[in-house]
């Protein structure tokens, strides 16, 4: 923060995001997958909806708990990773959270994301160790070329907007 500071002349602010005083109220508070990482997520959707200018947005992008890839994989799915990740959302769930913060879904949609083979594979090695499947793709894993880029295969990622 210092040398965002200092060095840019960017106004930066430390605080927890639900205890922070805003000298202004904003027309986009965007939450790019940090919803899941708050212990109180109600308390930060409060404060998303009070920073907000008339007509403002939040902007939220989470892990669908009830998508395919996190049914399939189950608790070996890579976002049930306490204790970084400590809430998981459905759609429904998180448009009922912001609903009760007086905010209106606008819009939703998935990303277009795409990973590193090597981090996808690291990822797989981990959620797989000790099993069978492990077992298997282990060896196959290391064939894999570290920088290729991969498009994200997962249907378990979504944004939403909501207005004020």
């Amino acid at each position: 923060a210092e040398v965002a500071r200092s060095s840019n002349g960017v106004q930066v602010a430390c605080s927890a995001f639900e205890d922070y005083q805003a000298p202004r109220s904003f027309d986009l508070v965007s939450m790019i997958q940090v919803i899941a990482h708050f212990l109180d997520p109600a308390a930060a959707m409060a404060q998303a909806a009070s920073l907000l200018a008339p007509c403002g947005f939040v902007l939220i992008e989470s892990w669908d708990r009830e998508s395919y890839a996190a049914k399939l994989f189950g608790h070996n799915w890579h976002e049930y990773s306490p204790p970084s990740v400590v809430q998981w959302f459905s759609k429904d769930g998180l448009n009922s959270l912001a609903g009760e913060h007086g905010l209106k879904l606008v819009a939703t949609g998935r990303p277009q994301r795409s990973i590193q083979a090597g981090h996808a594979a690291s990822l797989l090695r981990y959620k797989l160790n000790g099993s069978l499947a492990g077992k298997v793709a282990g060896p196959l894993l290391r064939l894999v070329p570290q920088g290729l880029k991969l498009p994200y295969p997962g249907d378990d990622l979504f944004w939403a907007l909501y207005r004020a």
